[in-house]
């Protein structure tokens, strides 16, 4: 009778646990619903009525710009692009924890990136291009480890580009551009290994080129013109094998342009104009038989 009773308590404990995980997996949809209305609470003008239809009237999963997942109504995506939404982005989307897609590109947009973003641990693209957001780039979107593609560009963030977001190492976009963006470029930016797209042209970045860019075996397109870049250009760029777009032009790199350059035979576009570069035109570009712009005056 005893060890009936030990196998009856047993069955009942991991009963209770597989119970307990199951509900725990189960995404907590209430939540959801009240991070979307938080959502629409913090826009102050919606010109185009976008989130008009976003009330108990309709099922969540229906609501303009929202996508759910089709078995566990799940909310899985957010895209607003160009709907001219004005406010704050509400903290509390943090709290859906589904989300692999929040596109608010072309808004109006203001204050500050939510750091409870971080939580979206499931989030693969993160575009909030084209609006009026300020402040600093949250550090814990370092932990976004399936991020794929960040673009914050045209805004009015400042500060400098977190080291946490080399953390994200299934990243390949990541998009600056037009904002007020100062410091260095972390040198661990070298472990984004399937970066394919790096763009932070048009900020007031800072200190060398990191010799750990040359580690970036799958990029395709490299920009870091219009900012204040000084040093010279780390011939490790030449490992990078993919690399169709170099722009550098209108920093203040010095030396030599390096011959390694031209082992890149993929370069298409080459920007290197007002810089203070010295000596000449490395014969070694001669190898670059796809290029098509090569730009290196003064």
């Amino acid at each position: 009778m005893a060890s009936q009773n030990v196998f009856i308590l047993h069955t009942f404990i991991f009963c209770s646990v597989l119970l307990t995980a199951a509900q725990s997996a189960e995404p907590n949809l209430e939540a959801e619903v009240e991070a979307l209305k938080a959502f629409k609470n913090a826009i102050k003008h919606d010109p185009s009525g976008a989130l008009a239809g976003w009330s108990e009237a309709s099922h969540h999963c229906n609501w303009t710009g929202v996508t759910c997942d089709n078995s566990l109504n799940q909310v899985v995506a957010i895209s607003l692009g160009g709907m001219q939404l004005q406010g704050k982005i509400s903290p509390f989307l943090g709290n859906i924890s589904g989300l692999q897609i929040l596109d608010l590109t072309s808004n109006l947009f203001e204050g500050h990136i939510p750091p409870q973003l971080g939580l979206c641990s499931q989030l693969i693209d993160l575009v909030l291009y084209d609006n009026s957001l300020s402040g600093l780039i949250p550090v814990e979107l370092g932990d976004l480890k399936k991020l794929q593609s960040l673009d914050l560009g045209g805004n009015y963030l400042n500060g400098s580009i977190p080291e946490s977001l080399c953390n994200c190492t299934s990243m390949l976009q990541f998009g600056v551009i037009f904002n007020n963006l100062t410091g260095i470029i972390p040198e661990k930016i070298g472990n984004l290994v399937n970066l394919q797209l790096f763009v932070a042209y048009g900020n007031n970045l800072t200190g060398s080129i990191p010799v750990s860019i040359g580690r970036l075996q799958a990029l395709q397109a490299l920009d870091f013109s219009q900012n204040q870049f000084s040093g010279v250009i780390p011939r490790e760029i030449g490992n990078l094998s993919n690399l169709e777009y170099l722009l550098l032009f209108e920093n203040s790199l010095v030396g030599n342009i390096p011959s390694e350059l031209g082992r890149c035979e993929k370069l298409v576009e080459l920007d290197l104009y007002t810089n203070q570069f010295s000596g000449v035109i490395p014969p070694e570009l001669g190898n670059l038989i796809n290029l098509e712009k090569l730009t290196v005056r003064k």
